[in-house]
């Protein structure tokens, strides 16, 4: 004779209800950890591709076209094939309704090309584009030291990007929590991705230039723009000004007090006195240029090396 099944309990299904909360939780988990390896194996060739561009930029008068076919160019290794990486670019333009990635040049800025602006070379362009002077920048630093500039002739020659890329997260749970944890930004183009739920992958990178910068003009559907001195505190990252031998000569002086105001201050022990460092001096047989402003003895004085 069989026993009887025992009486129903109110726990009934309720391992069934873990299992199903417990998979829900691991499953999220693991989709998460897919989107952040692969957002990180994207960042390593969008990184290459940024340097790639900036690097044609710097040899190539900062021509935009140079740089945006450079960078796409790189980074079509992440699609495999340059075919399938327009293919995606277009499908998430007309999903999205702008591009999948912006670079911003932050420096030379425009107010750099309208303060160190070579007019010799802007009248001898056939461009008719203002250009900014590669050449001999410790002179035209010391005759730019009464004016009052943005930054000085070495930042100006040195080229500053910012990258945008947006990755689209794998769940709608992701971009959900993207959309309420990402802070409000003043910038447009963040607030677009912000509203879709994208992750930004942001990127930046510096290079001297190599040739002279010209302003080109920017179109504002173009993916790489040009910002101003006072948009650049709307990005999430801005250059600081370069430091030089000739940056910090002011800094260090010391502070002298106006006599009558009680503030005087007992003079200091004298240090040691510094060596003495023979100065260069032009012999007439060492060529000069006519057409620099100052001999290189005046601009070399006191300087471990020229520019």
């Amino acid at each position: 004779m069989s026993s009887p099944l025992p009486p129903a309990t109110k726990q009934s299904g309720a391992s069934s209800v873990e299992f199903l909360l417990m998979a829900t939780v691991i499953c999220t988990l693991l989709v998460v950890g897919y989107d952040a390896t692969r957002a990180w194996m994207l960042r390593q060739v969008l990184l290459l591709a940024l340097q790639e561009s900036n690097r044609a930029g710097i040899t190539l008068n900062l021509q935009p076209k140079a740089m945006q076919q450079q960078f796409d160019r790189t980074a079509a290794a992440w699609w495999g094939s340059e075919q399938r990486q327009q293919h995606y670019y277009q499908r998430f333009s007309s999903r999205y309704g702008f591009d999948v990635w912006r670079l911003w040049q932050l420096s030379p800025s425009d107010q750099d090309f309208s303060q160190h602006e070579d007019k010799i070379l802007t009248r001898r362009s056939s461009t008719g584009y203002k250009h900014i002077n590669t050449q001999h920048q410790l002179v035209q630093h010391l005759n730019n030291k009464g004016r009052h500039t943005q930054q000085s002739i070495f930042g100006a020659n040195t080229l500053h990007t910012q990258l945008i890329f947006w990755y689209e997260p794998s769940l709608a749970f992701s971009r959900a929590l993207v959309r309420l944890l990402w802070p409000t930004d003043t910038n447009t183009y963040l607030q677009q991705g912000k509203a879709q739920g994208l992750v930004p992958i942001r990127l930046h990178a510096s290079l001297p230039m190599q040739s002279h910068p010209i302003q080109w003009p920017l179109p504002e559907h173009s993916p790489i723009q040009r910002v101003s001195s006072t948009a650049i505190g709307s990005l999430a990252w801005h250059p600081e000004l370069p430091r030089s031998f000739m940056s910090g000569e002011h800094q260090n002086a010391p502070h002298t007090p106006e006599k009558g105001t009680g503030t005087e201050t007992p003079p200091s022990t004298p240090s040691s006195p510094e060596p003495i460092i023979d100065e260069p001096t032009l012999t007439p047989s060492e060529p000069t240029e006519s057409g620099d402003l100052l001999s290189e003895e005046t601009a070399c004085k006191g300087a471990t090396c020229c520019y």
